[in-house]
């Protein structure tokens, strides 16, 4: 398969990638099309690569301006930008991501628990939608995967040391 190249900047989030375009395809673009509610402006060299004449060479280039979020509340630090960029491929299911965001909380903003609306604040502090029913796939990561715990109140959740270890050894991308 062969290799492109892609900038995306969609408000204060800047996206850049170069790799495979089978994982592009199948992982990277549909998170940027549920990022941009609008078709994105396509430069005329993205034109040419789809059609194979540059695609080794320069790639497609999307480029999109959304509103940035305002900075605040959970996930609102650029500390959360750079640990979202570590992310590897295998966080890329919806699950993995609500994860990641609990592993987050807990490591970096020393939150002991986590409830539906710190997870759905993260994903909208970097421009994204929360992913559909964020309770059920918290309900699953702690009661079949054992990844997270109910916590001590009512809606809320904790990461369990399971949890913890499969995001460092799973999750980030090899630096």
């Amino acid at each position: 398969m062969p290799e492109i190249r892609v900038s995306v900047r969609i408000g204060a989030f800047d996206l850049h990638y170069e790799g495979s375009q089978a994982f592009f395809e199948r992982v990277v673009d549909p998170l940027i099309a549920r990022v941009v509610p609008y078709p994105p402006t396509v430069s005329p060299q993205a034109s040419l690569a789809t059609q194979g004449s540059l695609a080794s060479s320069v790639g497609p280039t999307r480029a999109a301006e959304a509103p940035a979020a305002e900075p605040s509340g959970p996930g609102s630090s650029p500390e959360f930008r750079a640990f979202v960029k570590r992310l590897g491929p295998e966080a890329a299911a919806p699950d993995r991501q609500v994860l990641a965001v609990a592993f987050y909380l807990w490591q970096y903003e020393k939150r002991d628990e986590v409830s539906v609306e710190d997870i759905a604040a993260c994903f909208r502090s970097i421009g994204l939608p929360p992913p559909e029913s964020v309770r059920d796939l918290l309900e699953d990561l702690s009661e079949r995967l054992r990844f997270m715990a109910p916590g001590p109140h009512e809606g809320a959740w904790t990461i369990s040391t399971k949890g913890v270890n499969y995001v460092k050894t799973r999750l980030m991308a090899n630096d």
